[in-house]
């Protein structure tokens, strides 16, 4: 997994580098303008724009100088302007503007106190953002948010160097965002920062990159943290393959309950993931109408049919069961939710995945949470997340309560959407790496659920299900994207080419 930092802990790193690694700081600044300067002139290459770089007194500033001193060499033309404030540059920012001065194809403004002058800035020109960088400790205030709201004005695109200025790297629910660079692009250092995914901070960050700087790994090792990045090569360790004398009862047993008059697609579509996913014997609760709908779609399943023609009202035989999925397509009907009742109380030893009307369900009988059995795994989007807890107005706002919902109840959380993010009950915070807007369609959800049913029927355990799923349910909808489009994507589609993925980590 990649580990995300937040500021504190990333200053940490870079203390640990330079102490331990005998890495000066000035050759990490260094390192970051050689891959910086890549990554713009990849982007704006033989462009003849004019560039304007608006550096702060500080390291993040020394960068930006740095960055510009590399583009100058490039041939390009850069003007620098430094605002240092009421404070004195940094060791590193000092010995930056000192080399910044004597090039001779770098135009330095230098504003030490009083009324800044801006830069004349249009459409035309390109800005590099260096005012502040991870360690901003206070909302930009004065001349500092003038200059922010001069430059989103002016219409220029910007490249952002860490985080666009006025951004926090881990925590901005207090943030002003009239006080935020709107950046066209942001280059991240060694790391993606937390603050990257999550919705409301996309106006701001653009497209965003990381370049590496070359940082302690022993460091990064022994760094603490709860948020993690999933990344294929860490899963590849965990995934299971399968011995020559394996047989169908080594893979679990599970049971889905899905399906209503009108929505046994949830069913077929969550019956076709686990199947696809690897489960060894799959039987599916439904309404005894969608038994003819079923058994053609899905051949391979068995069923187990409700007394009732178009709702579930009654699970028997839980014992059988190694694992139980329950959500997809089932409707909001009283009955339902009190067959939910005595479904938790008389499987309390098995491990849940519950999603869809399922979850709408506990949100409309608090009462039900209490008898969720400790790390089942729930699966909510945010407005069912909503419906759970209350309204959130950010992305942000509703993940920290979803992992202190998590902690709280025992439970695994999948909050759905870009990025979508495991919480688990250790407090850890994993973020998929995998995924695209295609996946925003009808019936994905429930191919999520099945893909997790069947990693849980086959012994994983709760989070690390949670973990794979969440990624092989991406990747599958990213390959066809790749192949297809992202618009025409459906949710069989995601089934489709789940094949392809596990094959990807069986060859490894």
């Amino acid at each position: 997994m990649i580990k995300i930092f937040s500021g504190e802990e990333i200053n940490a790193l870079y203390t640990h580098t330079i102490q331990h690694e005998g890495l000066p700081l000035l050759t990490l600044i260094e390192n970051a303008a050689t891959k910086l300067a890549e990554e713009f002139l990849h982007v704006y290459k033989n462009c003849g724009r004019p560039i304007v770089c608006i550096a702060g007194n500080g390291d993040n500033g020394a960068d930006a100088l740095a960055l510009s001193l590399e583009l100058a060499s490039n041939n390009y033309a850069v003007s620098v302007f430094l605002i240092q404030g009421k404070q004195s540059l940094s060791s590193a920012c000092e010995t930056m503007r000192n080399r910044v001065a004597s090039h001779p194809n770098i135009k330095l403004q230098e504003v030490i106190s009083g009324k800044i002058e801006f830069p004349v800035l249009t459409p035309k020109h390109i800005v590099i953002d260096g005012l502040f960088g991870t360690g901003l400790n206070r909302t930009p205030e004065g001349a500092y948010r003038s200059i922010i709201q001069y430059i989103n004005q002016s219409q220029c695109e910007v490249v952002s160097i860490d985080l666009p200025s006025g951004l926090y790297p881990s925590e901005n629910l207090m943030v002003d965002r009239d006080a935020i660079i709107k950046a066209t692009y942001t280059y991240t250092l060694e790391y993606p920062k937390r603050c990257f995914f999550f919705a409301e901070n996309a106006p701001f960050i653009g497209q965003p990159g990381v370049v590496q700087l070359g940082l302690s790994s022993s460091g990064k090792d022994n760094l603490p943290t709860r948020h993690y990045l999933i990344e294929e090569n860490t899963l590849a360790t965990i995934f299971r393959r399968r011995d020559r004398f394996a047989h169908k009862g080594q893979f679990g047993h599970g049971l889905l309950i899905a399906g209503s008059q009108g929505k046994m697609g949830a069913a077929i579509l969550a019956s076709k993931a686990a199947l696809r996913s690897g489960i060894g014997k799959l039987t599916c609760h439904i309404p005894y109408r969608g038994e003819t709908a079923l058994q053609a779609a899905v051949p391979e399943a068995m069923l187990d049919l409700d007394v009732n023609s178009n709702i579930t009202t009654m699970v028997d035989n839980l014992r059988q069961y190694d694992v139980i999925a329950i959500g997809p397509g089932i409707g909001q009907e009283e009955e339902t939710a009190e067959m939910l009742i005595d479904l938790f109380s008389n499987a309390s030893d098995k491990t849940f995945v519950i999603d869809a009307d399922a979850l709408n369900l506990i949100a409309n009988h608090k009462s039900l949470l209490d008898l969720v059995p400790k790390g089942s795994i729930l699966t909510p989007h945010p407005g069912e997340f909503d419906r759970l807890t209350t309204h959130w107005d950010t992305d942000e706002e509703r993940l920290e309560q979803a992992t202190y919902f998590a902690r709280t109840h025992g439970l695994n959380i999948i909050l759905k959407g870009a990025y979508s993010s495991t919480c688990t009950p250790a407090g850890s915070i994993y973020f998929n790496s995998k995924g695209n807007p295609g996946m925003a369609t009808a019936g994905s959800g429930d191919v999520l659920t099945g893909i997790i049913l069947a990693l849980l029927a086959q012994g994983y355990d709760p989070s690390t299900a949670a973990v794979l799923a969440n990624y092989f349910h991406g990747e599958a909808g990213d390959l066809f994207a790749a192949r297809s489009s992202e618009t025409a994507l459906i949710a069989s589609d995601i089934i489709d080419n789940l094949p392809e993925v596990f094959k990807s980590f069986e060859d490894r």
